[in-house]
């Protein structure tokens, strides 16, 4: 923020972008006082998810190369990763946890989805939370709520048989 005097401008520092009401300047008798508000500029980006890239953090959080993996995959694996990650949207508040009922996918679909699960379980890369309700591993589909989703994923009992 910025104030003029007669003889000089000098900027007041406010540390947040607004001026609460105990904000106090104190300016001299023919002293002119100019507030400029000015929004950050921001960046124009599409609609993006973090995948992890297979390296290891400061923290010690190993990501899993999520790109690498599904070249990897076979076709119904693809499509069961594919289907949660389409799943993640504003409808469900981008949630990690995604809902995919047999009942809505055609013959193929359905033999993709088990065949797909089967093979994503033994590489934990998928989990399924609730009857109907799968996850891809936080570490290789990053969500925006990380901390919250790895402790869903946690929570989540791989050797649990739902159906």
């Amino acid at each position: 923020m910025w104030y003029t005097t007669a003889h000089e401008t000098k900027r007041l520092e406010v540390m947040d972008d607004t001026v609460s009401p105990a904000s106090s300047v104190y300016l001299q008798l023919g002293d002119g006082l100019e507030i400029v508000k000015s929004k950050p500029k921001t960046k124009k980006t599409p609609n993006y998810y973090r995948v992890g890239n297979g390296t290891v953090n400061k923290n010690k959080i190993e990501s899993i190369d999520l790109l690498r993996e599904m070249a990897n995959m076979s076709k119904p694996a693809q499509f069961l990763v594919l289907a949660i990650k389409d799943g993640m949207s504003w409808v469900n508040g981008f949630s990690p946890v995604v809902r995919i009922t047999q009942s809505e996918l055609c013959a193929t679909h359905q033999k993709y989805l088990k065949k797909g699960f089967k093979e994503l379980k033994e590489k934990d890369l998928v989990r399924r939370i609730r009857r109907s309700h799968y996850m891809v591993n936080p570490n290789a589909l990053i969500p925006p709520d990380y901390e919250e989703a790895l402790k869903v994923w946690e929570e989540a009992d791989p050797n649990k048989v739902l159906d």
